[in-house]
């Protein structure tokens, strides 16, 4: 069985509470192999300062890269682990329930070729403004209510949500996941999904019970995740988080090839 690793980035505000993180690790059935931590040399959102590696808890393995955004929980990983490792990413804001690793990785082994997820969206459904036909969002519908059964969700339409944890394999991906263009950057999840989609991965849910979610890191009564420097209250070149989807959507659309069933906003991406 090849090693099973965790992966994630934080920011330096976010040291104080990754013991939290660390917590619901300790607590889960299954163990992993190693914990790595993702820290950027030189954050892009320079307000962000400066990570110090002997602030971080010692169980973390903590590796220094280039900062690419959201994605650099995952994005450094796929190069410096064999195809066939097990890559577990997620953040760093979340408590995971104690069957959580258990979870992917027995999807996981039942579908060895596939990604697996915890949390999946719809192309078509979230607010990326994608217009389906009607019949489309029908034949959709109804296929996001088979996953409960844990089969098979056509890469064409999923988005993975890095949130809930996301067990991929390097083999998963070509090289173009490494290019992550600008705008696209600050949004991870769209990014990841498309290059999935690309090389024909297909997606798998775990069917999860609804009381089974990851929980929230929360200080002074506010979740850690939406502090002031947290990259969803981020605006980059005029993107919000919301304009920032829409625009990851359109480029996939029209620079990787996928999710063409789904017909863009009239205001194409940038070439």
């Amino acid at each position: 069985m090849s090693d099973l690793v965790v992966s994630l980035t934080t920011i330096p505000s976010r040291v104080d509470t990754l013991g939290d993180f660390l917590a619901g690790l300790e607590r889960q059935t299954l163990t992993p192999d190693r914990v790595e931590l993702y820290v950027p040399r030189r954050y892009k959102k320079r307000k962000l300062g400066r990570l110090r590696k002997q602030d971080v808890p010692a169980a973390f393995e903590v590796i220094e890269c280039e900062d690419m955004g959201p994605a650099t929980k995952i994005l450094p990983a796929l190069t410096r682990h064999a195809p066939d490792t097990r890559l577990v990413y997620c953040d760093d804001d979340k408590v995971y329930p104690p069957d959580w690793l258990a979870r992917l990785a027995a999807q996981g082994d039942r579908y060895p070729r596939a990604c697996i997820a915890d949390e999946v969206m719809s192309v078509a459904t979230q607010a990326y403004r994608m217009h389906a036909t009607g019949e489309d969002r029908v034949g959709l519908a109804e296929r996001l209510r088979r996953r409960i059964a844990g089969t098979n969700l056509p890469p064409e339409f999923c988005v993975v949500a890095g949130f809930g944890g996301v067990l991929v394999k390097p083999r998963f991906f070509d090289a173009l996941v490494q290019d992550i263009p600008d705008v696209v950057w600050t949004v991870d999840d769209v990014w990841l999904s498309a290059c999935l989609a690309r090389t024909g991965t297909p997606i798998v849910w775990t069917g999860r019970a609804d009381g089974a979610r990851a929980g929230n890191i929360v200080r002074e009564g506010a979740k850690v995740g939406r502090r002031r420097d947290a990259l969803i209250r981020y605006a980059y070149k005029g993107y919000d988080r919301d304009s920032a989807n829409d625009y990851a959507v359109r480029y996939a659309i029209e620079h990787l090839g996928v999710w063409r069933r789904f017909r863009a906003a009239r205001n194409s991406a940038a070439s």
